[in-house]
């Protein structure tokens, strides 16, 4: 004799609760960039004055002018520290002096003590990867010319 078995009865469908919607974790702000002969150029307030620098991540420091590093200097803004060897590009060293900017602002970020060498005002201005370094994480958007810096909250 052959009795039949119940078949077991099927599981109950999992229940699927909503996801929280994600908080964010950083805060997105972005820095327009304006290009010129290839060059990402911004402005940045060094101590009391917005000055156009070009924007390199491949310099491990920043590069002000004579003319504005001692503008900052006589304003209290800045002060000397010297001179330091740095190695360019071509693989050449050169000694400059230095100064150490009390205030540098891109956008709404603020570093603070920002080493600079000093070069002829005959030179552009760079800003270093350091100084991008000390704000967070960022990126750039080669199709907006948009500097992003994405900091936690």
């Amino acid at each position: 004799v052959i009795v039949q078995q119940p078949l077991p009865s099927p599981p109950p469908p999992p229940v699927i609760e909503p996801k929280p919607e994600p908080k964010p974790v950083a805060k997105r702000s972005s820095i327009p960039l304006n290009v010129q002969n290839e060059s990402m150029m911004l402005n940045v307030g060094l101590g009391n004055q917005t000055v156009t620098m070009i924007l390199d991540t491949g310099a491990t420091s920043s590069v002000v002018t004579e003319a504005v590093a001692n503008i900052l200097v006589r304003n209290g803004h800045a002060r000397w520290t010297g001179e330091e060897q740095f190695t360019m590009a071509d693989g050449s060293v050169r000694t400059a002096q230095t100064i150490l900017i009390s205030e540098v602002r891109i956008g709404s970020h603020v570093v603070r003590n920002m080493r600079a060498a000093v070069t002829s005002n005959r030179t552009d201005m760079l800003l270093g990867f350091s100084v991008l370094k000390a704000i967070g994480p960022f990126t750039i958007d080669t199709r907006t010319n948009e500097l992003i810096f994405e900091t936690p909250l």
